[in-house]
């Protein structure tokens, strides 16, 4: 959620009392509504029926009582908003509020966008202590003590580039800093500083970390506040000067971390999450069989419990999330049996799957939906606008095998699929990810005549528009990798990387598992190589829960006849520490 100025989360629900009260039409039913969908036109909610209520007129009501007189529902479902049919809000039966988010609110206010706040302090004063307001690293916006804040004057800039090094936690700090014992505990690792600092222009491109420059200018005598940007608030002026406060508790920047193991070692699974919990679902297991296996992993208490298995056997499947719902959409399957005594094949089973079954996470129980109109596997799957978007994959028909371009839109409210435009290149086991309601898929494998090989392909796909863009390669080029969306950024996490050409063989063929982490911004079509993952895999699951990312089970190939199934799981974090803060003056 992006925050144009600090402020307190009861300022967003105010603007959210207002969005319930725009775009109602001349009367709506006053004691809630039940069982029904609201028509554009009409005069009341719930299929019509009034129940005895009142009508709520949209030029004022004198007499109300807030316990028989209100908007909303009575039957324990979600209250939406929506416009040019487009969901804009979300009120769940739990209480949670949504705001352009695409799918159920997890948190108590959820907002897919920007927040503009006015008019709130910034600075508190509790028993003689200063407070002020931060984004803390938890994505909390809180008070806190100045105490543990440092001083940095602004003539103190750092390097030849005025920016801090790209790989620099915790460094050391000159001297001549303000408070120097204590300073600002060096520069922030490759999230660098927070901008430019006040009237001395810009910082540089992430230099190298330079000497501390000498002691900047001490705050003026008399100076009352600190806030988050440079615009003062009223009766005071901004003098100038800013420092950089740092949270003594914060972790590195960058940090994997061992979790609690997946009790079934498995690959090629699906994964979703609901309610801060994720759900991994399928997959093959060690004997090469399909997998109905279905485990809840709970990063809170760092534990696994068993859950109700998926009714159809399958692995390569792909699984999505839309309104607290998972969605298990396509696969393969594969059984086999063999008699060693008798030396004879007792069971044999292999082919695609069409099948969309839905799984409740809150009931436990699964329930057979439409299917996908072309059975395949190794596919992706994306939700925008509460649609998931089938695309591309791998299929055959007992006589010949195809790679796929297919893009097939499902809309879980009505049990329906719609063929949308191809994806440029056909190819599966590519990874794919939304930000910003675009979908990109990234990566891959495919072959021609003679040459098989993994793609650095990355092609960008609106579903309102239905039109694919080409954009910025990625750099390691590979597939079967692990993919996740943390601050609108793809992180795209280990695969397999492979080149095989058969009119040159054995000279240009290689091979390997890797463990590259690469960011991608599509702000800037820029990629980022990150942290690797401790952990070389393939095959595995990624999913982001908060600001953290887990890579869950594969396979791992050392190169060196070392290889197997994975249940490891693995937490990575990108926590920054650091938030400028501006002084201002009294008049």
């Amino acid at each position: 959620m992006g925050i144009r100025k600090s402020g307190l989360f009861f300022m967003a629900t105010i603007m959210i009392v207002a969005v319930l009260f725009c775009g109602l039409n001349e009367e709506v039913l006053a004691q809630g509504n039940s069982g029904g969908n609201t028509s554009g036109g009409g005069s009341s909610m719930g299929g019509g029926t009034v129940g005895g209520g009142t009508l709520w007129a949209t030029s004022g009501n004198p007499g109300t009582d807030p316990a028989l007189n209100f908007i909303g529902t009575t039957d324990n479902v979600d209250l939406v908003i929506k416009t040019n049919s487009d969901e804009k809000l979300r009120v769940t039966s739990d209480g949670n509020v949504g705001i352009g988010t695409t799918s159920a609110p997890a948190e108590k206010l959820d907002v897919n966008g920007s927040i503009k706040v006015d008019s709130v302090n910034e600075i508190e004063t509790v028993d003689g202590d200063t407070k002020v307001l931060v984004h803390d690293t938890d994505n909390v916006i809180k008070y806190k003590s100045v105490l543990t804040l440092s001083l940095q004057g602004p003539a103190g800039a750092a390097g030849a580039d005025g920016d801090q090094g790209p790989e620099g936690p915790q460094g050391a700090i000159g001297p001549q800093g303000i408070q120097g014992s204590q300073g600002p505990q060096g520069p922030v690792g490759p999230q660098g500083a927070q901008g430019s600092v006040g009237p001395q222009g810009g910082q540089g491109p992430k230099g190298d970390t330079g000497d501390t420059g000498p002691q900047g200018q001490s705050a003026p005598s008399g100076f009352s506040i600190v806030g988050a940007t440079e615009t003062a608030p009223p009766g005071y002026t901004y003098t100038g000067l800013a420092f950089t406060a740092y949270d003594t508790g914060a972790q590195s920047v960058e940090q994997w971390t061992a979790k609690a193991p997946m009790p079934t070692a498995r690959y090629n699974s699906g994964v979703g999450v609901v309610n801060n919990r994720i759900y991994v679902i399928g997959g093959t297991d060690g004997s090469s069989n399909t997998s109905n296996a279905n485990e809840e992993y709970d990063p809170a208490t760092d534990s696994w419990t068993t859950k109700s298995p998926v009714p159809t056997t399958r692995s390569n499947s792909s699984v999505s999330v839309v309104n607290n719902r998972i969605y298990a959409i396509g696969g393969y399957h594969y059984e086999y049996e063999y008699d060693y005594d008798n030396q004879v094949s007792i069971k044999n089973e292999s082919y695609p799957v069409a099948a969309t079954e839905e799984y409740n996470p809150a009931t436990d129980s699964w329930t057979t939906q439409s299917p996908m109109p072309t059975a395949r596997y190794i596919h992706s799957v994306s939700v925008v606008n509460n649609r998931i978007y089938a695309i591309g994959g791998y299929t055959w028909d007992n006589t010949s095998y195809t790679l796929l371009d297919a893009n097939e839109e499902y809309d879980p409210a009505t049990g329906s699929w719609i063929v949308k435009s191809p994806m440029p290149t056909a190819r599966y086991y590519h990874s794919a990810s939304v930000v910003n309601n675009r979908i990109y898929a990234i990566g891959g494998y495919t072959w021609d005549n003679t040459i098989s090989k993994s793609l650095d392909v990355n092609e960008e796909y609106d579903p309102n528009a239905d039109t694919w863009t080409t954009r910025s390669p990625m750099p390691t080029d590979r597939y079967v990798a692990g993919v996740g969306v943390l601050n609108n950024k793809i992180y795209v996490i280990g695969g397999y990387h492979y080149y095989y050409d058969s009119d040159t063989y054995p000279d240009n063929y290689e091979y390997y598992v890797t463990d590259t982490n690469e960011e991608y911004d599509p702000a800037t079509g820029s990629w980022t190589t990150k942290s690797p993952m401790p952990t070389a895999r393939y095959y595995h699951t990624v999913s982001v829960l908060g600001n953290k990312t887990y890579a869950i089970g594969g396979y791992y190939d050392d190169g060196n006849g070392n290889y197997g199934l994975l249940n490891s799981n693995e937490e990575y974090s990108i926590t920054s520490a650091a938030v400028t803060m501006y002084i201002h003056q009294k008049d």
